[in-house]
């Protein structure tokens, strides 16, 4: 079995935290990914995608083509979703069929379901390993979906297990209203009587990646040093994790201070509040703090609110922070035996006070 060369790939990377961006990176590159952009939102992805339209002057990355977009689905001012509407919708788009994997720590099916029906091709959850990270290359490069054009949809068949399609010519019609294309080419009108396309796209992914003396046509797989070498480079960055969670501490105590200080702007606090919460609940387990993630989840899920502070409920987030920061301060890894338990149960205990006031 061929081993992947990924020397060649380059993979424009999407996310607002930072730490998330440094961390996937130093994966990919020890996956041997030479080229990689980061942006910090939709808005400067699409940038760096439009400068990379034939004829372009010039590109602020100095990158030719983008093979792989990653990118968060929470961002702001433009989220993945934006994003990935604008890759597989809009006419300055590079390439439509450009494989998009969005990546989240919201992992509820409404959320995947809302990705897939948007056109994504793979979903990943944070928090990601090395395993989830090149399961879901594997299955972009093995097992790449043809698409799917119609007048409401445009993106991956959503059908994971595909009946294999035989092709007579370049162009063959299907049923009553369902015309294949084998060309990879979006057409550009709907034809009378057809209400759906199917686009046969060519595997670029891997005839990019397939090693030395591999092919096309040979199933591929990771080289296991590589591997090895990512999974220690994720573990190398436990002491970056534990300075980046006492700097969103540390951005959460002085939102929750100016929350007290100006009620009336609130929703400016708890988005503010809810996005590093949403970050918090993201990569706990990768470094062995599950109860970080739990209790970033519990901050983020209780700032989705709608109504204007009270005491008990700055009460509730000084809760949850003062939580984070004891799991943090004591180290405590797993589920913390009866310490962790001490924590998850004060934070329970606020979280009573709090509904029952």
């Amino acid at each position: 079995m061929a081993v992947y060369d990924l020397e060649r790939m380059s993979v424009l990377l999407v996310d607002d935290s930072s730490f998330t961006r440094a961390l996937l990176s130093r994966v990919l590159r020890s996956l041997n990914v030479l080229t990689i952009t980061q942006a910090s939102d939709g808005a400067e992805a699409i940038n760096f995608l439009k400068s990379t339209v034939p004829g372009a002057l010039s590109s602020p990355t100095g990158v030719q083509r983008y093979d792989l977009i990653i990118a968060d689905w929470k961002m702001t001012p433009v989220d993945g979703a934006m994003l990935l509407k604008w890759v597989r919708r809009h006419k300055e788009s590079p390439n439509r069929f450009m494989p998009f994997v969005m990546l989240s720590a919201l992992s509820e099916m409404e959320t995947v379901n809302e990705a897939r029906n948007l056109g994504a091709n793979e979903f990943l959850v944070k928090p990601f390993s090395i395993a989830s990270i090149s399961a879901k290359l594997t299955a972009l490069i093995e097992r790449p979906r043809n698409f799917v054009y119609t007048r409401d949809y445009f993106g991956p068949d959503r059908r994971r297990n595909q009946q294999p399609i035989s092709f007579e010519n370049r162009r063959v019609a299907r049923k009553e209203n369902i015309e294949i294309i084998h060309s990879g080419k979006i057409p550009g009108t709907f034809k009378e009587g057809v209400s759906a396309y199917y686009i046969a796209v060519p595997n670029q992914l891997k005839n990019l990646v397939a090693g030395l003396g591999g092919s096309a046509a040979e199933a591929g797989q990771f080289d296991e040093s590589a591997l090895a070498a990512a999974s220690m480079e994720l573990a190398s960055m436990e002491s970056d994790y534990s300075d980046w969670v006492l700097d969103s501490i540390s951005k959460l105590q002085r939102a929750v201070e100016e929350l007290k200080d100006q009620p009336k702007n609130y929703w400016k606090y708890y988005t503010l509040i809810n996005n590093i919460a949403h970050d918090l609940r993201g990569q706990g387990e990768t470094f062995g703090y599950p109860l970080i993630t739990i209790l970033g989840k519990s901050l983020f899920d209780y700032t989705r609110i709608q109504t204007p502070p009270d005491d008990k409920f700055i009460e509730l987030i000084r809760s949850h922070i003062d939580s984070i920061q004891a799991v943090l301060r004591e180290k405590i890894k797993g589920q913390g035996g009866e310490v962790g338990m001490v924590i998850v149960g004060t934070l329970e205990e606020a979280k009573r006070r709090y509904e029952a006031r």
